[in-house]
């Protein structure tokens, strides 16, 4: 009996695998490939007008900042968001410098090192004499303020700014920035 079933183990088997081996060492034909060379998309994004000058009074975005703006309830110059007012309404700081760091769509980011070091370089050159009566304040501090990342520099956030507020945190009860 077991004789039996090694034959007919081995009639099963043999074949099986024959097929087997013949099956698997056949190659298929290559398949054709069309090569397809994409161009990256352009870059589309509006840069902020900077000559538009300061924003009105209201709630605006950092990166709607223009320049001039005189801003209460100021945290940080990383907040996400900046209440504009008046500035002859007292305030704790005032967006005094605004630019965009490179205008090229172009032009690929030159990395967080180089955009912090611009925003601080930027506003190291600002002095009392380019502010209204800013030679009667003795601890005016400031603040840098930028985007970093990639990502953020290919949507076109590439603005730098300067916010000026008091060391002692006291109030401005009038606008530093000449109009």
């Amino acid at each position: 009996m077991n004789r039996t079933w090694l034959i007919i183990t081995l009639v099963g088997i043999i074949p099986a695998t024959a097929i087997g081996f013949l099956i698997g060492s056949t190659e298929p034909e290559p398949l054709e490939v069309e090569s397809v060379v994409t161009q990256p998309e352009p870059l589309v994004f509006e840069l902020p007008d900077l000559a538009l000058g300061p924003r009105e009074p209201g709630r605006w975005a950092w990166s709607e900042l223009r320049g001039g703006e005189c801003i209460s309830f100021y945290v940080d110059a990383f907040a996400e968001n900046f209440t504009v007012v008046s500035c002859e309404a007292p305030h704790e700081a005032e967006f005094v410098r605004a630019t965009i760091v490179d205008s090229d769509r172009e032009s690929p980011y030159p990395g967080d090192a180089a955009i912090e070091e611009f925003a601080v370089e930027l506003c190291r050159e600002w002095g009392r004499d380019d502010l209204v009566g800013g030679e009667a304040f003795d601890d005016l501090v400031a603040d840098a303020s930028y985007s970093l990342g990639e990502d953020a520099w290919n949507r076109g956030d590439r603005l730098v700014g300067c916010f000026v507020r008091q060391l002692d945190g006291e109030l401005f009860t009038e606008r530093l920035v000449a109009q």
